[in-house]
């Protein structure tokens, strides 16, 4: 017996369990000596409160309710808690007792208290590891729904194990719908493709790329460039394939724009330079029709040379709309008809508007306005377009003319005109207004207040520079929910007729200056030399810039003017009035061009000593223009 009794000492100490026995009637209790190893106090035997004041204070409360209520029920109990031992250190203890009950009264109990420390520490250590765990998750998480990139994880089944926000929204399949489940099951109509490219990536097993455009479920289109890999154990065997895409939409639009772009601006120099060639062969056709019209001859003649003279007209109208389509037309203001360009705006207009905005017009008694017809018909656009946007679900549009003169009471300007008169163009909407801040900044280059990729911010500051340009003024008036009006104000030009801005029928004036003329194509250059020396004008002729400015060093006291064409071979028109400056600071120049795309010569037709003629024109059309610059210029003496 007592031998056994040792082995069960032994067994308790291996296991840190210790036994203690309470008599409840005298209150006694004898604690076995494992049980004071446990606590540290090595000749503990003490009562019950000396055990309880071992407790810690956090759980000295629920241990002993537990105890108290197991010996009014008389029942078995089990409870954990910490002690504190002497040197600070603290225990978990487990403590098991069951009652000796005697007629239904609980008089005795026997417990056993065991050390399981080293569990709950691993326990603790375990559940904070499976926290962490949870929180690496979710950041993981996290960060893919945070992606612009489209990410998911597939078994070798195919079936998906994640699917990050962003591939959810781009499907309209909601997250939770696609773990578990394969392509066919969640986008039956991309599974052919899909599985394709899954099965390409599981047969190689190594990263595979693909390009690829669709359309998502409700239409919109989607591009994506996508990257597969599978995904490899410790021992090296494949347990899943992961797939990152990129939405390329977006991309591939701009790509598309700029090869269309390249496309357009290739064709545009194209198209220019045929019209400034065809210009050439116009300007020498139409040119020889009216000198064979002015020598005469039988009616079957005329009636050929007006037929030729139609036909090059008709080309005339062609290569303008080439150079228009090219944006090398040359700008050449002329008097026009307010009302008539708004009334011919309108009819186009009302198509680009759409039907829920009413446009209404009330044009009053105009004078004409001295400006570039594609312009104002830029401006208007410009303007009426801007309305719309103004207007998202429908409004009225008002376009009013009236003839002005300022200062006009009650009627100021907020910008300072020269007084006279003036053509008031007045387009309003109703449509969500501006506040004051954005007003000040409106006619801004690249300044809009539409979303992004709706507006490129130079439409109002074009028809900003071209009034200007005019001698005009803009103003605006606006608030937020009222709705906006653009008023303009271009000078009208008093005692004079609007028309087409086709040149005077009358015959030009003769003189007896002497031009030099620049141009290298020798059917161009010879008939200006046979206009202008019809007309009464010494003509020297020269097929380059080179030879014209020897021409001029020969002649310098004889030039009374310099006709040159803009583009020629080694020395262009600006170049070469640059350098014949130099030894006549004076010398009025026209140029001559089919069409204008030289900076430097654009700010020199711009200046008051330059004037420009655009091709195809006729002899007399640039006699009218040789004797009108050297008329402006008649007391300017020669250097």
């Amino acid at each position: 017996m007592e031998a056994e009794n040792e082995y069960l000492r032994l067994a308790l100490r291996a296991a840190r369990m210790g036994v203690w026995v309470q008599d409840l009637r005298t209150g006694h209790i004898d604690w076995s000596p494992e049980v004071r190893d446990i606590i540290g106090v090595p000749d503990f035997a003490g009562t019950l409160e000396a055990w309880t004041a071992l407790v810690h204070p956090d759980d000295r409360a629920p241990a002993t309710a537990a105890f108290e209520t197991a010996v009014a029920e008389a029942r078995e109990y089990a409870v954990e808690f910490r002690v504190v031992r002497p040197d600070g250190s603290q225990r978990w203890l487990s403590n098991l007792a069951a009652p000796r009950v005697i007629h239904g009264v609980a008089v005795a109990m026997v417990g056993t208290v065991h050390d399981i420390t080293e569990a709950r520490e691993a326990e603790a250590r375990r559940a904070a590891s499976e926290q962490a765990l949870r929180e690496s998750e979710a950041r993981f998480r996290d960060v893919l729904d945070s992606s612009p990139s489209i990410v998911f994880l597939q078994d070798l089944d195919g079936r998906y194990l994640f699917v990050n926000k962003r591939a959810a929204e781009l499907c309209g399949v909601p997250q939770e719908a696609w773990i578990g489940r394969t392509v066919e099951e969640v986008l039956p109509a991309y599974a052919p493709e899909l599985r394709k490219e899954f099965a390409r990536v599981l047969a190689a097993m190594r990263p595979t790329q693909d390009e690829r455009s669709g359309r998502l479920p409700d239409g919109r289109p989607l591009a994506t460039l996508a990257s597969r890999f599978p995904l490899f154990r410790a021992d090296g065997t494949p347990y899943a394939i992961c797939g990152i895409g990129t939405d390329i939409t977006e991309q591939k639009r701009l790509e598309a724009e700029l090869r269309q772009a390249h496309k357009m601006e290739a064709i545009g120099r194209l198209a220019g330079g045929v019209a400034h060639d065809f210009n050439n062969l116009l300007t020498v056709i139409n040119g020889h029709c009216e000198l064979l019209a002015q020598e005469g001859g039988s009616d079957a003649m005329r009636e050929h040379v007006a037929v030729i003279h139609d036909a090059g007209q008709r080309g005339a109208l062609l290569t303008g709309q080439l150079l228009a389509f090219s944006r090398k037309a040359v700008v050449e203001p002329q008097l026009l008809d307010v009302n008539a360009a708004v009334e011919a705006a309108v009819r186009m207009l009302r198509r680009v508007v759409g039907e829920d905005v009413l446009i209404e017009t009330t044009l009053e008694a105009a004078a004409p306005v001295l400006i570039d017809p594609g312009q104002l018909e830029q401006v208007l656009v410009n303007l009426v377009v801007n309305a719309r946007d103004a207007m998202p679900a429908g409004g009225r549009l008002s376009i009013t003319t009236r003839c002005q003169a300022l200062p006009e009471a009650g009627r100021p300007m907020p910008v300072d005109l020269p007084p006279g008169p003036y053509m008031a163009l007045s387009v309003a909407d109703t449509g969500v207004g501006m506040t004051e801040e954005t007003q000040t900044h409106i006619f801004e280059p690249f300044f809009t207040s539409k979303p992004e990729g709706k507006g490129t911010g130079l439409g109002l500051a074009t028809v900003y520079g071209i009034v200007k340009q005019a001698g005009g003024a803009i103003a605006v008036e606006s608030a937020p929910g009222k709705g906006t009006t653009i008023r303009l104000m271009l000078p009208a030009v008093v005692a004079a007729t609007a028309g087409s801005g086709t040149p005077a029928t009358t015959a030009p004036a003769r003189g007896s200056e002497t031009v030099l003329v620049a141009e290298d194509e020798a059917a161009v250059r010879r008939l200006i030399g046979a206009g202008l020396q019809a007309h009464g004008y010494t003509v020297l002729l020269a097929p380059s810039a080179a030879e014209a400015l020897t021409l001029l060093r020969a002649h310098a006291a004889e030039v009374d003017l310099l006709v040159t064409d803009v583009v020629m071979p080694e020395m262009g028109g600006g170049a070469l009035v640059d350098a014949a400056r130099r030894l006549r600071p004076t010398l009025p120049v026209i140029y001559v061009s089919g069409y204008m795309n030289d900076d430097v010569v654009r700010q020199g037709v711009a200046s008051a000593t330059d004037a420009f003629l655009a091709k195809p024109f006729v002899p007399s059309a640039l006699a009218r223009k040789v004797r009108e610059v050297l008329d402006s210029r008649g007391g300017l003496p020669r250097r």
